[in-house]
């Protein structure tokens, strides 16, 4: 190696090893550590917001108006966002809304947004079983600043209770047949039950809570016919045939 070549290059002693690199390597390592570090601190630094859980677990009964379960969108600094839906699965009956943070009606699927920074926004998905038990899902997209894209997907389980052996004693219809009131009677294991009234076709026409040990229900708009009353409590069903004669 010349007196040149010696200038224009470093070297580098360990212990036992001796390593001479020459200046350009060095540079270009250099350059290579630069963008590195750069590229670290623009991926641990500039997060604009973080979801609590993309997978929720969302989970109910048959005869609940809404089950709904939510998770939270986190707003690290100023953000604007769109989201929409981008899977609806599940029986043909349901129905789904969203809230993030108000609610929005069944159907809406899309919608843009503004959060400041610092603040926890509630995201949150309804399924409207209509009595239809079953799973599926629901899938929604979010794009941050037009740049973060994530996906949260509830994942939907909505089951039928299992009937009991109906007790004769625990709830009582009368008259029946009837024509304007129904009064209803349960013991202390109905009080505060759910209880939908339905036609030949399987449609509810009326439904309510029983909330004392006896209940009176309005049955002025029910058309003449064969109907059946469903009662639900946490741990039991019970069906009653009801016909109404105008």
């Amino acid at each position: 190696m010349n007196i040149r070549e010696q200038q224009k290059s470093i070297i580098f002693y360990d212990t036992d090893v001796k390593v001479v690199l020459p200046s350009f390597k060095l540079i270009a390592m250099h350059r290579i550590f630069t963008v590195s570090f750069l590229f670290a601190a623009l991926t641990s630094f500039g997060q604009s917001h973080t979801i609590d859980e993309y997978e929720v677990i969302l989970e109910g009964y048959w005869n609940q108006t809404s089950p709904a379960q939510n998770t939270y969108y986190n707003a690290l600094e100023d953000v604007n966002l769109t989201w929409n839906i981008l899977e609806l699965e599940g029986p043909s009956e349901w129905e789904f809304s969203f809230c993030f943070p108000n609610c929005y009606d069944i159907g809406v699927t899309e919608g843009d947004l503004s959060f400041t920074s610092g603040t926890e926004q509630y995201l949150n998905c309804h399924v409207y079983p209509n009595q239809t038990p079953g799973s599926g899902w629901a899938q929604m997209q979010i794009v941050t600043n037009e740049l973060a894209v994530d996906t949260v997907t509830w994942l939907i389980t909505i089951m039928a209770p299992l009937p009991v052996p109906e007790v004769e004693t625990s709830v009582k219809i009368y008259p029946n047949p009837a024509s304007s009131l129904i009064q209803v009677s349960v013991d202390h294991d109905f009080v505060n039950s759910s209880y939908y009234i339905t036609d030949v076709k399987g449609n509810v026409v009326k439904e309510g809570m029983l909330s004392h040990a006896m209940n009176v229900l309005n049955a002025d708009k029910l058309a003449s016919g064969q109907y059946t009353i469903r009662i639900i409590s946490e741990e039991a069903v019970i069906t009653k045939s009801l016909v109404v004669t105008k």
